[in-house]
């Protein structure tokens, strides 16, 4: 899970977040405080540590199911808890006069996006579980204050919305069973550049999510070669990282060798040029450079 302010401030965690929330576990009601909720959240308790998820603007969560990957971005967790907490003291208090604020004039409007390039994955399930973690990890880290049950979408028209709403923007879409890694890399890149970075234009406001992000054509953002000469490039750093370890190695049995005959050494270093060789061979290198 990563989560994010600013580029500064990123902080990239493992990938299987969310496999270990709900690893295995199909037993009971996942609501609050129930054994299955608390059982979910002490799977990944210690993912968390030290990180304060609700000071985060966004918390990107890869998801991994069925040997596929999609992106969930939960957008404005700190404002979350408190339209949570909010409209439950609305709720207790008959004389309150405080009404909520429509959805389309929030300037932050907390939801999960949801981005899957083969459209595989189901994104209410995986709003469902987060909603989870995310009330459980308030209780666990925030425990001085009001806990809060998350009001989830009401099946009839015209009810209130729920506190967490769930988005599915068009995106662009794989035409074959094996970029789906490289696509989720992607989305984050994207959406960061946009709603991050310097002169961002992506705010996540009320209008954004009741439109499902029209304005902003998450469709566009990239193409099929765009994924291709991603790909390349990480193919690339994998091998330059490779072939320092390579070096390295290399390195250290040449200071240990100077204990033996020259013609050991030369053998090993036959070795290794060879491994080198093969290793550029396997990435698309130009096996004349250095």
């Amino acid at each position: 899970m990563g989560a994010v302010n600013d580029l500064t401030r990123r902080r990239p965690r493992r990938s299987h977040f969310f496999t270990k929330l709900r690893e295995g576990d199909s037993r009971g009601k996942l609501k609050p405080d129930s054994e299955k909720a608390q059982r979910a959240h002490a799977r990944v308790e210690r993912w968390t540590r030290g990180v304060d998820v609700f000071a985060k603007k966004f918390l990107l969560v890869p998801v991994v199911e069925d040997l596929h990957w999609s992106l969930a971005i939960v957008c404005h967790p700190g404002e979350l808890a408190k339209r949570a907490i909010a409209r439950q003291q609305r709720e207790l208090d008959v004389d309150a006069t405080v009404e909520e604020v429509e959805d389309e004039d929030c300037p932050a409007r907390p939801c999960v996006i949801h981005m899957d390039s083969l459209q595989k994955h189901s994104a209410r399930k995986i709003e469902k579980w987060l909603r989870c973690f995310l009330e459980m990890e308030w209780r666990k880290r925030h425990s001085d204050e009001e806990p809060f049950t998350l009001r989830e979408r009401t099946a009839r028209a015209g009810g209130p919305p729920a506190d967490l709403l769930l988005a599915m923007p068009k995106v662009p879409q794989q035409t074959n069973s094996c970029d789906c890694g490289v696509y989720t890399l992607r989305y984050g890149q994207e959406f960061l550049a946009r709603a991050v970075c310097r002169g961002a234009r992506l705010a996540v406001d009320g209008r954004d999510v009741s439109l499902c992000f029209r304005d902003h054509d998450f469709e566009a953002w990239f193409t099929g070669r765009d994924i291709a000469e991603m790909r390349r490039d990480i193919k690339k750093l994998a091998a330059d990282l490779e072939l320092e370890k390579i070096r390295a190695a290399y390195r250290r049995e040449q200071e240990a060798d100077g204990l033996y005959d020259e013609g050991l050494r030369h053998k090993r270093a036959k070795k290794w040029r060879e491994m080198i060789a093969a290793l550029r061979r396997c990435v698309e290198l130009d096996p004349n450079k250095s």
